[in-house]
């Protein structure tokens, strides 16, 4: 909830700001440990950087690699850097994805999952979270319950 509702409502602000950069999100899943689709904080990175091959299973947060869900965040990556559009171009395996800009009443994330499902956009992503967990913890729990839950994330807090 810190992580993702919080990064959501940066989003949010950001793209409200007529004249703001272009604002894209993704969401990065497992598998993980057991089949769960939960994937630790910071898991996408040896996949940003192509390093599943060399790095232990311990090192790659115990999510197996996927050369081909690497080559697309390569390219996104890359993409972004060299044009400012993330979009996928992935030559090898022919993975071809236009990454949709977010915005706040669509709420589009890009959904990039090691396993099922693949890359696609999601469409209303905040609202079908968990069951809309992040209204419910801003409106009902309150902004002060998060920031002091959420300590780390204070810059990207409510």
């Amino acid at each position: 909830m810190c992580h993702t509702c919080c990064g959501l409502r940066l989003a949010e602000q950001i793209s409200s700001n007529q004249e703001g950069p272009a604002t894209f999100v993704y969401r990065f899943r497992g598998p993980g440990v057991d089949g769960n689709y939960y994937a630790p904080h910071a898991s996408e990175v040896p996949f940003v950087l192509n390093q599943g091959t060399s790095l232990s299973e311990e090192d790659q947060f115990r999510i197996p690699w996927n050369q081909n869900l690497s080559d697309s965040m390569v390219s996104a990556w890359v993409n972004m850097a060299r044009d400012g559009t993330p979009n996928i171009e992935n030559r090898i395996e022919g993975v071809n994805v236009e990454w949709d800009r977010f915005d706040a009443k669509e709420g589009k994330v890009l959904m990039l999952q090691n396993g099922d499902g693949g890359i696609r956009n999601v469409v209303d992503f905040k609202k079908n979270y968990r069951n809309n967990v992040c209204d419910y913890w801003y409106d009902e729990i309150g902004k002060d319950v998060i920031k002091t839950i959420c300590h780390d994330f204070t810059g990207l807090g409510p």
